[in-house]
């Protein structure tokens, strides 16, 4: 069963690789989404290859990158995307997003802005408006407490007809510019981990004092800027689903040593 918003990719791809989430990394320079999978619930689960592959590791990783250009043509950055697919039991999907900025041509300026995110998905039409569940990590429900509000994690659940509560969590780094996020996410199917529209979230008064007044932010040229985010998709709503608790062992995950 589909769990994201079914998305024509406009770019060729092997036949059923990374079709699982209508999820995008937002363009810097012109809002174009590139589209890193569509249409499933179960990550790589439709490839058969991938599905071998992870069942004798512990991930599977997938590295893209390209620089983004201005609408003459002329490249203003370079981005380097990797997404990592984790072995995980069927009733949970991880998979992390590393996403590098590189200000090689010159300073970059991210503007504020609230349209997309550097992590975003869009929600299949059956579990979105009067049947959408948002959550965050500070208990807050609902678009209208939700919207703009920083935030560890978000999710957005709601139940499937003929399958159940599925839900998908975003969990932003704790290493990431400006955490925790501010987020996107509309009772239509729309979540984004967003970083920079401040001047848009502070319309919402619960905001106003949590966050800066203006969200653009510049970085000097050479400089590089990264963010890492895990997509949590799991059954069951967040408290079933454990949330919180996936969310710390993101955060703070265990050290290990090795002795002589």
């Amino acid at each position: 069963s589909g769990f994201t918003r079914e998305q024509t990719l406009e770019f060729p791809e092997p036949e059923g690789v990374m079709r699982s989430f209508a999820a995008w990394i937002a363009s810097v320079s012109n809002g174009r989404p590139m589209f890193i999978a569509d249409n499933n619930v179960f990550g790589v689960d439709l490839n058969p290859v991938a599905v071998e592959l992870a069942e004798v590791s512990l991930w599977l990783n997938a590295i893209y990158g390209e620089p983004t250009e201005d609408k003459d043509g002329n490249p203003i950055i370079n981005e380097t995307r990797e997404y990592r697919f984790f072995a995980t039991p069927e009733n949970a999907r991880l998979f992390d997003a590393k996403v590098t900025f590189s200000a090689e041509y010159g300073e970059v300026l991210f503007s504020d802005t609230k349209e997309g995110g550097i992590v975003s998905a869009r929600m299949r039409a059956d579990i979105c408006n009067a049947k959408a569940i948002i959550t965050n990590a500070l208990g807050d429900q609902g678009e209208g407490d939700a919207w703009g509000k920083p935030s560890p994690w978000c999710d957005f659940s709601g139940e499937i007809p003929d399958v159940g509560i599925r839900g998908l969590t975003i969990f932003d780094n704790p290493g990431n510019l400006r955490h925790p996020s501010s987020w996107h996410i509309r009772n239509y199917g729309l979540m984004g981990a967003n970083a920079f529209g401040y001047s848009y979230f502070n319309e919402k008064e619960h905001n106003k004092g949590l966050i800066p007044e203006n969200g653009d932010y510049t970085f000097a040229a050479n400089d590089t800027l990264t963010f890492n985010y895990r997509m949590y998709v799991h059954s069951g709503d967040v408290q079933e689903a454990a949330v919180a608790e996936r969310y710390a062992d993101y955060a703070t995950p265990p050290e290990a040593s090795l002795e002589n």
